[in-house]
């Protein structure tokens, strides 16, 4: 157990507090929350793994990221009922 908080604290500087911008920091084995006194951001560690992950796609790639994006909102909006496609068209 130990061996894995030191682990996500090692990780913890890579990823900036997407409301305010500083440090994200384990609070707890499933919980990781903003470094600044003055921010009350937290977020589950998987919700800080997918934030992770996509923030190096965007990264690594941008165009392709948004790309990806699209594809995956269009094949959302595909599984939508046609009744609710009508209302927002409205």
């Amino acid at each position: 157990m130990v061996a894995v908080l030191q682990l996500r604290e090692q990780h913890a500087g890579c990823l900036p507090c997407p409301y305010c911008g500083c440090e994200l920091v384990g609070a707890s084995p499933d919980w990781w929350r903003c470094s600044a006194e003055r921010c009350a951001y937290e977020l589950t560690t998987a919700a800080h793994a997918l934030y992770g992950a996509l923030s190096e796609a965007l990264e690594k790639d941008p165009d392709g990221f948004f790309e990806s994006v699209r594809t995956y909102r269009d094949e959302v909006r595909a599984l939508e009922p046609a009744w609710q496609k009508q209302e927002a068209r409205a």
